[in-house]
Parts: C-alpha cells; structure tokens; sequence
C-alpha cells in the first residue's frame, strides 16, 4: 500500500515500529523518531537529537510518545548524548521532557500507572509520565532480572511494581512512594517475565540446593505468588527429580482460567520443549503438549492455542495449532529455521515472520495462515531482518532490510493487533488428512 525508505548505511539496526495510535504510526529509527501517517506513509513529524541513536520500538500512551536512546559514550564525556528517555507530543513531535539521570538500560521501558519505570542495571527510576520529574529510584541489589524474549522487565497491578533481580528475588514495590511491600525468595534464578492475574504473580524459576550445581541438578518450576503478600500458593515442577532432564522455562502466561507455560528443548528427554496446561488456581497440571523444539510464544483465539516454537534462536520453527482444552494438534506449519516475532491472530489470520537458508542466503518472510486449517493465505519476503508487525485498519506494518517500512493489505478488517491474548520459505505441512498443508517436504512438522 506503501513504503517509507530510510537511509541506515551506517547502522546494523533498522525501523522499529510502535503500535499505531489515532492514525500514526511511529518509527524509532537509529537516527530519529518518526510520525507516519498509517493510511498513507506520509511523515508528520520527525524528532532527532545530534550524536545519539534511539533504540526500541516508541510505546505511544494518551497522546505522548515515548522513546529512548542508547549511547552510553555520552556517560564517560564523549561524543554521545547519553542514554535518554524523552516525551514527545504525539500530534506535533515536540518535546515536553527528557530525562538522563542513569546511566545504560538493560530492557525497554515500561510504562503504567501514569508513570515511567527505567531498568538500569542495579536501580529501577521511577519517573512521572506527564512532567518527567523523578519520583524514586529502587535499589535491586543483584541488578535487575530481564529475559532476552520478553518486552518488559516489570508487571504493575493495583499500584505495585512487580521486579525480579538475578538472584532469584521478587520484589513489590509501591508505586507511588517506591517503597519495598514485600520480597520473595524463589529460587536460584527467574526464568520468565513475571505476570499478574486476579490478585495472584506467576513466574517461572529453577532452583538448586547444590552449591555449584550442573544444569543438569537444577529443578525448573511455575511458583505462584500471592501478588499482596508474596507468599507462594503453589508450585509445579516441570522435572521433579533433578538430573534426569532440564527443561528451562520460556514463558508463563495465564488465559482465562489456565496457565501455561513453555518449555526450552534439552538433552532427547520426552517431557523438554512442551506446552503445559495447569490449572491456574490449583497448580494441577491439566494436558502436556510435547514439540520439536523449544516452546517460545503462545496466543489463543477461539478456543485454540497457537505455539511457537524456535523464537529467535534455533532452527525448526514450527507453529502448531492446539486444543486449548484437550491439548490435542489441529495442524501445523514448519516456518523455516526460526521464528522471528511473536504469533498475532486477528479474525481469521495468523500472522508470524520467520527465517529461512535458500541456497546459502537466507529468506525473511511476514506469513499470514488460515487459522482453521493453517493453509498459508500470502507472504511478503525481503532480503534481512523483518521486524515483528503491528496491525491497524485491515493494515499490517512491518519493518524490513535495515532501512524500510511497509505497510501491506493484511486482508483482515478488524483493527486490533492483540487478536489473540498476551518478545523462511514457507510451505503448509500436515501431520495427517485433517491436518493444513499439502506438501510431502513438510509432513514431518
């Protein structure tokens, strides 16, 4: 429908896109930030500071844009500027504040509760999102926890921060003053992000009570917390004798009443790389979906699960369609060697982009399935790095080679990316008749 190209000869890193926001879309690009018009790629505004680079995508909330930049040079007296959080006015670009008083993030900046929270590496800064003003800072003393996969590092609910350090530690933070509510000991280490559901915190974790332990004597578990206390409710172990297998945990994720939680693939042992079903409130397993590979991301729509696996590290991408109540395979779909972005279903289509070896080069590509049968509807290749897409208005936009944006008839009409529930040469496979997917090269999905 469109295309916007910038020029990024100097940078390894292209576009990254917010979620679309009163008909803009927002571009943090290395040298700028961008406001496109999402119906006609038109810039409206561009905002850009000498000697610096923004890094993730822009988070758009109540007409202000958020971005940052990451150049630490600027720290030590050098060239850069420093890394940054500044508040732009959605409509014209302006800025209304900027604050620079940390030093490097280790993860995105989260934003709740009309406030700004910035991981840096032993402190979370609280700042105020509509002055900029610093209302606390919050000392995690074995630095702050993030997980490569995840797009926060925190959860707030009922005006608590929720964050993990990298010994094993929970904190609740109250939002407004930035005082400790409480603290957990759950382990050894926090695997997953961390989610809040109906008053109770879900993580994942493994722990050991060997003093240098191999991978291979760690215990791997879901503890659920309660969110005002930190007391555990329960646990589920996903190897309860250690040293058999180790199967780490990806993500948790509660849907309605379940959790489930993925497992990373390890040592030929049957029950690593699974979907697992458990009762969200009991911690009573329910069904255990076994795969290939590493289990990444998960989103359900009516009634079925749709599992990634092989997000971004791997080879074997596969989504597979599940029973959300059985756990049963509908169809799958081997994407190529690796998934790139989390899965998003809007009516009828799955969208997810994936990578694969052709030839020794490799084949970025933005896929679109049928949902019901996993048949692939189209795709959009390029030549590198796709980036995950955002959806509006029956448009997909999606980021692509470094350097440009596109924006793509998704053949969907609804507007909302979040279809679901909720960081490669493309063929349809089938396990059996039922199954999507005509190809004798993917039976094996």
């Amino acid at each position: 429908m469109w295309r916007v190209d910038f020029t990024n000869s100097e940078f390894l890193r292209g576009p990254s896109l917010s979620s679309v926001a009163d008909g803009s879309l927002f571009v943090s690009n290395p040298d700028a930030v961008h406001a496109l018009s999402a119906s006609t790629g038109d810039e409206e505004w561009q905002f850009g500071v000498d000697d610096t680079r923004f890094h993730n995508p822009p988070i758009v909330v109540d007409g202000t844009v958020f971005a940052t930049t990451n150049d630490p040079s600027g720290q030590e007296g050098g060239d850069g500027k420093g890394t940054s959080v500044y508040a732009l006015d959605a409509n014209t670009g302006e800025q209304k504040w900027q604050f620079d008083e940390y030093e490097d993030t280790v993860a995105p900046i989260h934003v709740a509760e009309n406030t700004v929270f910035i991981p840096s590496q032993f402190c979370v800064y609280a700042v105020d999102a509509a002055t900029g003003e610093q209302r606390w800072q919050f000392e995690v003393g074995y630095g702050v926890e993030t997980n490569p996969r995840t797009d926060f590092f925190a959860e707030t609910a009922t005006g608590t921060l929720y964050v993990a350090d990298a010994d094993g530690n929970v904190f609740a933070v109250d939002v407004a003053t930035g005082e400790e509510e409480w603290r957990a000991d759950v382990g050894t280490r926090v695997t997953t992000g961390l989610s809040v559901v109906d008053g109770t915190l879900f993580l994942g974790a493994f722990s050991s009570d060997i003093e240098q332990p191999t991978n291979s004597e760690l215990q791997y578990y879901v503890s659920a917390l309660d969110a005002a206390t930190g007391d555990e409710r329960w646990r589920f172990t996903l190897n309860p004798e250690p040293g058999l297998e180790s199967p780490t945990l990806e993500f948790v994720t509660v849907i309605d009443d379940t959790l489930f939680a993925g497992s990373d693939a390890c040592s030929d042992y049957p029950t690593c790389a699974s979907l697992y079903a458990v009762d969200a409130a009991s911690g009573e397993e329910k069904w255990q979906f076994e795969a290939d590979n590493s289990v990444n991301t998960v989103t359900e729509a009516d009634g079925t699960l749709f599992v990634g696996t092989a997000l971004g590290n791997g080879d074997d991408g596969v989504v597979h369609a599940v029973d959300a109540e059985t756990g049963t395979e509908l169809w799958c779909f081997l994407a190529g060697n690796l998934l790139l972005s989390p899965i998003t279903v809007i009516e009828d289509t799955l969208f997810v982009v994936s990578r694969t070896d052709t030839d020794f080069e490799d084949a970025y590509r933005l896929n679109a399935l049928d949902t019901a049968t996993g048949d692939e509807k189209w795709n959009f290749i390029a030549d590198s790095d796709v980036g995950g897409p955002r959806f509006a208005d029956g448009t997909v936009f999606v980021s692509a080679d470094r350097a440009t944006v596109h924006a793509l008839d998704a053949g969907v009409e609804r507007s909302n990316e979040d279809g679901g529930t909720d960081d490669d040469s493309i063929e349809d496979s089938g396990t059996d008749e039922n199954s999507g997917g005509n190809t004798e090269d993917e039976a094996n999905c």
